[in-house]
């Protein structure tokens, strides 16, 4: 942020994992004359201008809702998340996990962190997969195992073509 503020940019749109530490630098911005909106991960104690993205707790209790449907209401689930700590991220952790916590028979059996790193996400997910071979589901509260390589993920590959896992 210091760096493009030094430089004067127009605007400037960040994504606030940790939305405490966002103030000051939005603050020196915005006293710079520079615009900023937030995007994904919000830092509503800014200021900035706007913030575009959605309700993350939502979005995970949307996604808790999806997986209880294909499941119906029992199974084993995994969860995998990118940078520990992330706001936009726990968000939608909670909100997954309030779901789930109407749903006795659902249990989240694994939480997997990898640092939205695509091939991090791999190994994890792999790992997970091998480590819990019951696993009946998952939830991604972000999409970076999606980016690698086709049949880099045999056992994900394999039980997600099966059905047998969501």
């Amino acid at each position: 942020m210091e760096d493009v503020i030094s430089r004067g940019v127009d605007g400037i749109a960040i994504s606030c994992v940790d939305p405490t530490a966002c103030l000051d630098p939005i603050h020196r911005a915005v006293a710079a004359g520079i615009p900023v909106i937030t995007w994904d991960a919000d830092s509503p104690g800014s200021e900035r201008f706007t913030y575009l993205g959605l309700d993350n707790f939502l979005a995970g209790k949307a996604a808790g809702n999806l997986l209880v449907s294909a499941l119906r209401g029992e199974g084993k689930v995994a969860v995998l998340t990118g940078v520990p700590g992330a706001f936009n991220q726990e968000e939608r952790i909670r909100g997954f996990r309030d779901t789930l916590d109407n749903f006795p028979q659902m249990e989240i059996v694994a939480t997997v962190a990898a640092n939205e790193d695509i091939n991090l996400s791999v190994q994890v997910l792999e790992e997970t997969m091998q480590a819990h071979p019951e696993l009946d589901g998952w939830f991604f509260t972000g999409m970076w195992p999606l980016f690698a390589e086709r049949k880099s993920m045999p056992l994900w590959e394999s039980a997600s073509r099966s059905g047998h896992i969501k």
